[in-house]
């Protein structure tokens, strides 16, 4: 059995930390409620209010961890997001210098480039959160032996797919553009893949191996669902980077999902 603390039990933390508890492991975590608190309380997780920027006092129980997986994205703490994460992490090094630290963090910080990136890309983040997360990333490299980032492709899963956003609108951009596209159950499984491998790398991408075209792919899928389709612009030639997700697949690791059509919310 291991100890894991999860920072930020939210829609992937949730279902992460209920498939950990099926694993037999002991799952502490943070939410921003207390009635979310309870609520998980009730299946059996630990978990405590908290925001980035509290205090651990009464929460000790969360920093006695083998493996801490931090799931908060920036916008749960603007302005002060980076600030408050390297507050936490260095508390979390004093207590626990030996301990896995996972994050989840963004092919976002690859910046937009139409090339293949992999994890030796250099990264080359364009929005102010893609930078804050390479600020965080490179401060864990840095501060941490065992730092773990999964850089994720955008999430889908249970009541999520971006073809619901999409759907109907027109004259979208990037109509050629490469789909980089992850599930949540992959993500999950993916962590608990790491989680059991002795010799980790530093920074995995997670994302589909498959990149269908952006606009075949949301066409195909809002026809599948019964949605109107969304238009995009033919003229529009820009275009956007490929992610590959070379080592964890070096390290042994097989995808559920090939494919963002093998995706269940891209079927009927």
């Amino acid at each position: 059995m291991k100890k894991i603390s999860i920072l930020g039990i939210g829609w992937l933390g949730e279902n992460l930390a209920k498939t950990l508890l099926e694993g037999k492991n002991k799952v502490v975590g943070t939410v921003s409620s207390k009635a979310r608190a309870e609520a998980l309380q009730k299946l059996g997780i630990n978990a405590y209010c908290y925001q980035l920027g509290d205090k651990l006092n009464g929460k000790e129980e969360f920093l006695e961890a083998d493996a801490f997986i931090l799931t908060l994205p920036p916008s749960a703490a603007k302005p002060h997001y980076v600030r408050e994460i390297k507050t936490l992490l260095a508390v979390i090094k004093q207590k626990q210098p030996l301990a896995a630290i996972f994050y989840t963090s963004s092919t976002s910080v690859y910046g937009n480039q139409a090339v293949h990136v992999d994890e030796s890309s250099p990264t080359n983040p364009q929005s102010d959160n893609a930078k804050s997360i390479r600020e965080v990333e490179q401060y864990m490299l840095k501060n941490f032996r065992k730092a773990i980032l999964l850089r994720l492709g955008g999430l889908v899963g249970p009541n999520r797919h971006p073809v619901h956003y999409l759907a109907g609108r027109e004259k979208l951009k990037q109509a050629s553009a490469p789909v980089n596209l992850v599930h949540q159950n992959e993500v999950i499984k993916a962590i608990l893949f790491l989680l059991a491998l002795e010799q980790r790398k530093l920074i995995y991408n997670l994302v589909c191996p498959e990149h269908p075209e952006k606009s075949s792919f949301y066409q195909k899928v809002a026809k599948n669902l019964k949605l109107s389709l969304p238009n995009f612009d033919a003229n529009d030639k820009t275009d956007n980077k490929t992610v590959v997700p070379r080592l964890i697949q070096e390290d042994g690791y097989t995808f559920i999902y090939k494919s963002p059509y093998d995706f269940p919310e891209s079927k009927e």
